[in-house]
């Protein structure tokens, strides 16, 4: 639904660009911030994928299987991130 804001903004940069870097900077996030835990920061690099795919409520519903594979992707990437800053500072 973010097209309904950026209407000139491609696809493919938002899903394999934007996306990876939101959710690295969620993982930085979740580090820094302790009230936002984790569960929570992966929750919305889960559904991050939903955002940029969907124009309207007909191509959410055809692109919820691959908004799932790509959101579980960007959720661990989120974690990652998370564990590798935990890793750095022990």
């Amino acid at each position: 639904m973010i097209y309904w804001i950026f209407g000139d903004l491609n696809p493919l940069f938002a899903v394999f660009i934007l996306s990876p870097i939101i959710a690295l900077m969620l993982g930085v996030v979740c580090f820094y911030r302790r009230r936002f835990k984790i569960m929570m920061g992966m929750g919305v690099s889960f559904v991050l994928p939903l955002l940029f795919i969907a124009s309207d409520w007909a191509t959410l519903w055809a692109n919820v299987g691959i908004g799932m594979v790509d959101g579980v992707g960007y959720s661990l990437i989120t974690l990652l991130m998370y564990k590798g800053l935990n890793f750095i500072k022990n």
